[in-house]
């Protein structure tokens, strides 16, 4: 009895850390993502912080069903209005823990660029290219499930900082960016609603 009894404490106790283990996983945000602009919301520019407003939480970024993107519909086909004449393509997420690759393809008056962005996901300093040849120094981390970009820039206007905050649906097949611009030209809230590109 002795054994059977320790036999089945040890089993119980394995299966509660398993679930821990499982518990503390993070979000994976490898794949293809194409902007869906019927679920996105560009936000209001204005010059105070309470313009466009968004909550938190596990899918926290995700978006309400209908909620349509002002400003303007969708471009050509896997295209997503950015403001200003530019468009939103595909981007691709290369994500193994402790790196984040991020492929963006954009649109500017017919002219296609793809711009790559790599950050580490420890919280250390990582720079990348900016707009206008400048580069942006910034900052990523978890917070639970959540991983949270902050960024600083220097416009002719003055420091402008940037904060993004990627979240993951249940499923896995929605991605949710809430991005943040305070200071600068420019100051509003984003919510950019992405979905996953089916493998073939």
């Amino acid at each position: 009895m002795g054994t059977s009894r320790a036999m089945a404490i040890s089993v119980i106790l394995f299966m509660g850390l398993s679930l821990v283990l499982v518990a503390g996983e993070k979000p994976n945000f490898s794949g293809t993502w194409t902007l869906d602009p019927e679920r996105s919301e560009m936000g209001r520019e204005g010059r105070g912080p309470g313009s466009g407003r968004f909550g938190g939480g596990r899918g926290a970024g995700r978006s309400r069903e209908g909620v349509r993107q002002r400003g303007g519909g969708p471009g050509r086909r896997g295209m997503g209005r950015m403001g200003r004449g530019g468009m939103r393509g595909p981007l691709t997420i290369d994500h193994k823990e402790g790196t984040l690759v991020i492929r963006q393809t954009l649109n500017f008056g017919g002219e296609e660029q793809v711009r790559t962005s790599r950050f580490a996901t420890d919280g250390k300093e990582s720079t990348n290219p900016g707009f206008g040849g400048m580069s942006t120094p910034s900052r990523t981390h978890w917070e639970g499930d959540r991983l949270v970009t902050e960024s600083t820039m220097e416009t002719p206007m003055g420091s402008m900082a940037v904060k993004e905050v990627r979240s993951l649906s249940d499923d896995g097949k929605t991605m949710t960016v809430v991005r943040t611009t305070t200071g600068g030209p420019r100051e509003r809230t984003q919510t950019l609603v992405y979905l996953k590109e089916s493998v073939r």
